[in-house]
């Protein structure tokens, strides 16, 4: 089975709905790591409806190879 099918499986059974994320948010930074993203877990909202969202920066030789692309 290929990486990409084992993480949408991971994620599909949890059960996230907003604002219980279910560890999806951790999951998806914790794969991104490895490749070089910089990762920011930003909670926000009223004490009783905290949200988490998921702030990455790729690594810069993938930002100058998507510029490459778009050229084209």
């Amino acid at each position: 089975m290929s990486a990409t099918r084992q993480l949408a499986e991971a994620l599909i059974a949890r059960p996230s709905v907003t604002p219980q994320d279910a560890g999806c948010i951790d999951l998806i930074a914790a794969r991104l790591a490895p490749l070089g993203f910089a990762n920011d877990i930003i909670d926000s909202g009223p004490a009783d409806f905290r949200v988490r969202n998921l702030w990455s920066k790729g690594p810069q030789r993938l930002m100058d190879k998507r510029r490459q692309l778009s050229r084209q």
